[in-house]
């Protein structure tokens, strides 16, 4: 076999490691939303610090870890919101747009985020971006709701050192339920669970590129508690 066709195997090798291990790289993500159904309405605001575990498996290794986060929401008007994140997945930016009125008895919404990271030493970098856009339907029980929200993941990966790159891309499944309690005042307690499956990969190093699934590649899960503090609705 020429030197070439043994660098493009060992090349493809490396995509299918990188693929393997790339849900264990993205333990930054945040899966969940820790929020309402409906938007806030026009000058309305709300901040929420929220703690939470991060798990998951790969094919070699399991995580669980502590995983924070301090979010921050306005209303643009009645029906749109933007707002972002810090925290253990990096920085994020957020909106929301409501397809339903405010007061509905079952208040639903479209909650797109953006966010990542990335780190560089030297003549190395690596950087993360994920993008999640969830569904929210809400199901009022007085003042208090239940919240489902099933979603589209897509992370992305890439990585670079010495003249070498590598970079990969998961697409993912996922769904969170939350229950928004509210406690007094303005504040409101969401405990939330979050799980996400991956399921289609394709990556490249040294430009060449594949794509596998990744079924044995395990279900991710996020459990928290979201602690909202916002101007009364």
């Amino acid at each position: 076999m020429s030197h070439r066709g043994t660098l493009a195997r060992n090349n493809g090798a490396t995509v299918h490691r990188l693929l393997a291990a790339f849900p264990l790289l993205t333990g930054c993500a945040t899966f969940g939303t820790f929020q309402n159904a409906e938007t806030l309405g026009k000058g309305n605001w709300e901040v929420g610090i929220e703690p939470s575990m991060w798990g998951g498996s790969g094919e070699s290794a399991t995580l669980l870890y502590p995983h924070a986060g301090v979010s921050a929401r306005v209303g643009l008007s009645d029906r749109v919101d933007i707002g972002g994140r810090v925290g253990s997945s990096g920085i994020e930016l957020s909106g929301k747009f409501g397809l339903t009125e405010r007061d509905a008895n079952v208040p639903i919404s479209i909650a797109p985020a953006v966010g990542g990271m990335a780190i560089g030493a030297a003549d190395a970098s690596v950087s993360i971006l994920a993008l999640h856009v969830p569904v929210l339907f809400g199901l009022r029980m007085g003042e208090n709701q239940v919240v489902l929200g099933p979603k589209v993941h897509v992370w992305s990966f890439n990585a670079g050192a010495a003249g070498s790159s590598a970079s990969a891309a998961i697409w993912s499944l996922g769904a969170s339920a939350g229950y928004s309690a509210h406690v007094g005042g303005s504040v409101r307690l969401i405990p939330e669970l979050a799980l996400v499956r991956p399921l289609f990969g394709a990556g490249s190093a040294d430009g060449v590129s594949d794509s596998v699934g990744v079924d044995g590649s395990g279900v991710f899960l996020q459990v928290g508690l979201g602690i909202v503090i916002g101007k009364p609705k």
